[in-house]
C-alpha cells in the first residue's frame, strides 16, 4: 500500500530537479530500484540509447551495479544523459523530477514502486516480468493504466533482451516525449486505480476485513 495522500505534497518538478542535480530542460525517465541484476538495468541504459537525445535517465537506488552502469552508460555514448542519484530518504523529489517512470525487473513480488508512481501521476513503462503486480484477481498493472512490452522469454531471468523488444519499449516512450496528450487517460486511470486499490487506508480496511473474518465475526455484527 502507499499514502497516497503524501505523494500529493511533493516539491515541484523544478525544485526536486534541482535537489537530484538533474537538468531543468529535459525530459527525464526513471528506475527507482537495487542497482542489481535481476532489476534490469542494463537494459534501463539500452533504452535511453535508443530515445530522442532530449531525454535523460535518473537511477534511484545503490547496489553493486553502479560503477558498471556508468562505464556502460559511457561505451553506449549515453554517459552524460545517465545520472545516479543513490539512496534516497524521502521519494518524492524523484517521482516529482521524473516525465515517465521505468520498470524493468526479471521478478518482483509486487512493486511498490509502480504503485508510487502511478499515484504521483507519473506514467509508467516497462517490460512484463513475474510477480504478483500483474496477477489476475487484484492486479496492480493493467493494459488501461500503463504500457508494458511482453519479454520474448519470461522466466529467463539471464539473458539480455533481444533488441526488438528493447526497440518496441523506446517507440512508446519516444511517442509519449513527442505528444503526452494521448497519454493524459492512461495517467488519470492509473491514479485513481491505486487510490482505490491500493491506498493505505484501502488496505488497512481490508486487513481488518479478513482479520475479523479469521476471527469468525462477520464485519456488520453488532460489537
Amino acid at each position: 500500500a502507499v499514502d497516497c495522500d503524501d505523494l500529493k505534497d511533493s516539491p515541484s518538478k523544478r525544485e526536486a530537479r534541482a535537489e537530484l542535480s538533474l537538468p531543468q530542460d529535459a525530459l527525464v525517465i526513471g528506475v527507482v530500484c537495487r542497482l542489481a541484476w535481476y532489476k534490469g538495468c542494463r537494459d534501463a541504459i539500452r533504452i535511453l540509447a535508443r530515445l530522442n537525445p532530449r531525454w535523460h535517465l535518473v537511477f534511484c537506488g545503490d547496489g553493486p551495479m553502479q560503477k558498471y552502469l556508468a562505464d556502460v552508460a559511457k561505451l553506449e555514448g549515453v554517459g552524460q544523459r545517465t545520472h545516479f542519484a543513490g539512496m534516497l530518504p524521502d521519494m518524492r523529489p524523484a517521482y516529482a523530477a521524473m516525465d515517465a517512470f521505468l520498470f524493468l525487473s526479471k521478478l518482483e513480488p509486487f512493486g511498490l514502486v509502480i504503485a508510487e508512481a502511478m499515484a504521483a501521476r507519473v506514467p509508467v513503462f516497462g517490460l512484463g516480468g513475474e510477480g504478483d503486480y500483474r496477477e489476475p484477481f487484484y492486479p496492480l498493472v493493467t493494459a488501461e493504466n500503463s504500457i508494458f512490452v511482453e519479454r520474448a522469454h519470461p522466466g529467463d531471468h539471464s539473458s539480455p533482451e533481444p533488441a526488438a523488444i528493447i526497440d518496441q519499449l523506446a517507440r512508446h516512450i519516444n511517442d509519449f516525449g513527442d505528444d503526452p496528450r494521448p497519454f493524459t487517460a492512461m495517467i488519470d486511470r492509473a491514479s485513481r486505480w491505486v487510490r482505490e486499490r491500493f491506498d493505505r487506508r484501502v488496505q488497512a480496511d481490508a486487513m481488518f476485513e479478513a482479520y475479523e473474518l479469521v476471527m469468525g465475526r462477520p464485519t456488520d455484527s453488532p460489537k
